[in-house]
This record gives structure tokens, C-alpha cells and sequence, in this order.
């Protein structure tokens, strides 16, 4: 009987032993190095606030029907209003920046869609341009550059004009104009 249990203790104590052996190796497993490398470049190129005036609305206000024209064409525009994005406190390498535009169009005169639905106006849409250069949505060819002083602690400003337009041949239906798109702006 003692020899019995003596085997019975043995191997016992045998297999607590591989299970801990077991457990150490589990836990103590071989350690795979990862290399990364992380790349930039510090620079002083950008502006610390960029601004859109009115707070990012432009308001047209009221705009007649009568303003595009009997029988114009699509892309006939009605009323125009100038708006600015400012730049201020640009850093010392801060030489340009190029703005583009998007938003939803599913015209042919590439103006900003207005928001269909009850009490809006039909159409009629938004162009958005700065001087002859026509900033079609989602179109990153069409930007402009605008000329930073670099160090300048005063706001300096980029004059862009929206555009109501008729969107079609057709004389717009009456209603609200209420659209939005979003400007971009790359530093130099």
C-alpha cells in the first residue's frame, strides 16, 4: 500500500510539475521586435485662424425671378455676393494657399445643388469664384492661390464671389435658397 502510494504522490507530483513547466512557457514567450519609423517635417507655413466672414453664411437675402432673365440659359446669374476667408498670425514660411471647393452638384453649370424639399426654390443654385476662375466643386484643378506675408500678425484676406444661378433652361421655381458646401485650404 505504501508503495502504491507512493506512485499515486509521484505522479502526482510529476504531472503538477509539466503543468507548471507548461504554464512558464506560456508565459515566458519569445519577444518579437517591431521597427517603426515615423517621418514630417516641422515647418512654419500655416496661419492660426482661417475665417470665413458672416460666420460662414452668405446671405442673399430676397432675389427676383425676374433677375435671370426671361428665357436665359442655364448658368445665368442673378445676384452676386462677395465674401472673404481671412488668414491671421501666419508663420514665417507661410508664402500661399490654394483653396478649392466641394459640395453637391448634379447640374451641368457645376453649381451647388439646393436642398430639394418643400418651400425651396427649384433650379437655382451656387457658384463659387474668385475673379474669372470658376472653383467647380470637387474639382482640385480648379483652385486659387492666394499670396501670404509670411510673420504678418494682421488678418490677411482672399475675396471670393458666389453666384446664384439657374441650374436649368428653365425659369426657377420660387421658394428658399438654403445650400452648403466647404472650402479647402492647402498652405504653401
Amino acid at each position: 500500500m505504501k508503495a502504491s502510494f507512493n506512485r499515486k504522490l509521484m505522479a502526482g507530483l510529476v504531472a503538477a510539475s509539466m503543468a507548471a513547466a507548461s504554464w512558464g512557457v506560456l508565459a515566458a514567450s519569445v519577444a518579437t521586435p517591431l521597427s517603426v519609423t515615423f517621418t514630417g517635417d516641422i515647418k512654419d507655413n500655416t496661419c492660426d485662424t482661417a475665417t470665413v466672414s458672416g460666420g460662414g453664411t452668405v446671405a442673399f437675402g430676397n432675389i427676383s425671378a425676374s433677375d435671370f432673365g426671361a428665357g436665359s440659359a442655364a448658368g445665368t446669374s442673378a445676384m452676386s455676393k462677395d465674401f472673404k476667408i481671412s488668414f491671421a498670425n501666419c508663420g514665417t514660411q507661410a508664402s500661399a494657399v490654394k483653396v478649392w471647393f466641394s459640395g453637391t452638384t448634379t447640374n451641368t453649370v457645376n453649381a451647388l445643388d439646393n436642398v430639394a424639399g418643400a418651400g425651396n426654390a427649384t433650379g437655382v443654385g451656387v457658384q463659387v469664384w474668385k475673379g474669372s476662375t470658376h472653383l467647380k466643386s470637387d474639382d482640385t484643378s480648379a483652385v486659387t492661390t492666394f499670396t501670404l506675408t509670411p510673420s504678418a500678425p494682421a488678418a490677411q484676406d482672399l475675396t471670393l464671389q458666389a453666384r446664384v444661378v439657374k441650374t436649368t433652361a428653365a425659369a426657377p421655381g420660387l421658394g428658399s435658397l438654403n445650400t452648403t458646401g466647404t472650402l479647402f485650404v492647402s498652405y504653401q
